[in-house]
């Protein structure tokens, strides 16, 4: 059988279509591939660099500090103002013992800082030592003492 010229050409054509074809579709995934890859190592990076900043408490608030301050001296029944300020990580609340057998307490529900003024009033003439309590869930617990020499109200 004899083939014709025009065949030949057709078949060679054919041929080199496949192949441009079937090396394009290579490329393709190899594209598609590299693509995934990159997608993977990126999600990867953002994962450690996560890991790294949770791990780092440091980067979060700040170490414990505890302050009180009141006065020096006061009278019965009149109230006596005591200004704190604490900062932490994540203050779980603060506890002010005033001396007499009393307390108050503050929900601080996770805070960085609290800061403010509590007062409280005496019944008796004496010397009392105010105690604040402040825990922190990541550094513990501190406290600060301030005493008050209460006198009789005149």
């Amino acid at each position: 059988m004899v083939e014709d010229p025009n065949d030949q050409e057709l078949r060679a054509a054919a041929s080199s279509v496949g192949h441009a074809l079937s090396s394009r579709r290579g490329s393709a995934e190899r594209v598609d591939s590299l693509k995934s890859r990159w997608i993977v190592l990126g999600s990867l990076f953002s994962l450690v660099a996560l890991a790294v900043a949770c791990e780092d408490n440091s980067q979060i608030g700040s170490p414990l500090t505890v302050s009180l301050t009141g006065p020096e001296t006061g009278r019965t029944g009149e109230d006596l103002p005591f200004v704190y300020d604490v900062a932490g990580r994540s203050l779980s609340g603060i506890i002010f013992e005033w001396g007499d057998g009393t307390r108050d307490s503050l929900a601080t529900a996770g805070a960085q800082t609290a800061v403010g003024t509590r007062t409280h009033a005496y019944d008796s003439v004496g010397v009392y030592l105010v105690n604040l309590v402040a825990e922190d869930a990541v550094e513990g617990v501190e406290a600060a003492q301030v005493s008050v020499d209460v006198q009789a109200n005149q």
